[in-house]
């Protein structure tokens, strides 16, 4: 990685930590909500950053440390019993005025199709059932989402890319539960159109 890059990395990370700092000095709940907020997408775009300038400039192999990501950030692909393929992903909050706010684990997350496409062949879906369900801990209750706001328009195009004959035929589900631990699971399978 070159010095330049990684000093303005740096750079990135000192200003993220002083935004962070100043957020504890906001008197009204709303207005920390709304700088966490900002603090939160800054953090993504540096995750992004950071990746870019290791996978690329770095002397890395690119599918080994992606792999490593997906361990990391916890996103596994599986089959089901019932034909459905099941991947779990960090929770995605709903953010609306960012476009890209599922960026960090998009290509961790392709990489984990990947594999799983390599090494289970699985025939491709022609009418998809999406299923994608937030599931969050009793104590984390405040976050369950708005299932107006898609958010991760990126990912299902990926599951689409991996996984489908083409994105014009899919039904997609959103809903909330209580689970285990907070995360996002999204099921896939053949839609049944018996």
């Amino acid at each position: 990685m070159e010095y330049k890059q990684l000093n303005t990395l740096i750079r990135s990370l000192d200003q993220i930590k002083a935004m962070a700092m100043s957020m504890y000095q906001e008197e009204s709940e709303s207005e920390f909500r709304k700088q966490y907020m900002k603090f939160a997408l800054q953090m993504e775009q540096l995750t992004n950053q950071t990746r870019m300038a290791t996978v690329l400039d770095a002397d890395v192999d690119k599918k080994y440390y992606l792999s490593s990501a997906a361990k990391e950030l916890d996103i596994t692909v599986k089959n089901l019993k019932d034909s459905r393929i099941a991947i779990s992903l960090p929770y995605l909050l709903p953010k609306n005025r960012s476009v890209n706010s599922d960026g960090y684990i998009i290509e961790p997350l392709a990489n984990a199709l990947r594999k799983y496409v390599e090494e289970q062949k699985p025939e491709k879906i022609r009418h998809a059932l999406i299923v994608i369900r937030s599931a969050y801990t009793p104590d984390n209750e405040k976050i369950i989402r708005d299932n107006d706001n898609i958010e991760i328009h990126h990912v299902i195009n990926i599951i689409s890319t991996m996984l489908m004959v083409d994105d014009k035929r899919m039904d997609i589900v959103l809903c909330s539960r209580i689970g285990q631990k907070t995360q996002t699971i999204i099921t896939v399978s053949e839609r049944d159109t018996g």
